[in-house]
């Protein structure tokens, strides 16, 4: 699955004085053939350690809002442990408005892919496994 896919309908919610300033859309899919993951509430996404973990229900896009600058994020899914878990940084500018797709991998145990594209210049952005990259 394609974060551009998303794109258009984000676009169109993030214009007027009612959009998100600076942060990020957060979304999970998952391939068809895993339809035991909907059983579960979705991806689990950790961007504060000193908050609570909210979870994006599978195919659901929700926005957290991030002060600029670079942005550590766990995420993963619960299957009798921390499955799929994808960790890494990201960088947010003032006004950056970015969508981020996790995707679960086929294998329980191996990491879920991210992707993760701006959605004013429709531009993807880097992802680093290596915080000490960006």
């Amino acid at each position: 699955m394609s974060c551009r896919a998303s794109l258009p309908s984000l676009r169109a919610e993030g214009e007027g004085e009612a959009a998100p300033k600076t942060g990020v859309y957060v979304s999970g899919a998952f391939y068809w053939a895993q339809w035991v993951l909907f059983l579960n509430d979705g991806v689990n996404v950790d961007l504060d350690p000193d908050k609570p973990v909210p979870s994006v229900a599978w195919h659901e896009v929700e926005f957290f809002p991030l002060e600029p600058g670079k942005q550590k994020v766990r995420l993963w899914f619960d299957y009798l442990f921390d499955a799929g878990v994808a960790t890494g940084c990201f960088e947010v500018k003032e006004g950056d408005i970015l969508y981020l797709e996790y995707d679960a991998p086929l294998l329980v145990t191996s990491s879920g892919s991210v992707e993760i594209i701006d959605t004013k210049t429709d531009e993807e952005r880097t992802f680093a496994k290596n915080c000490d990259a960006l």
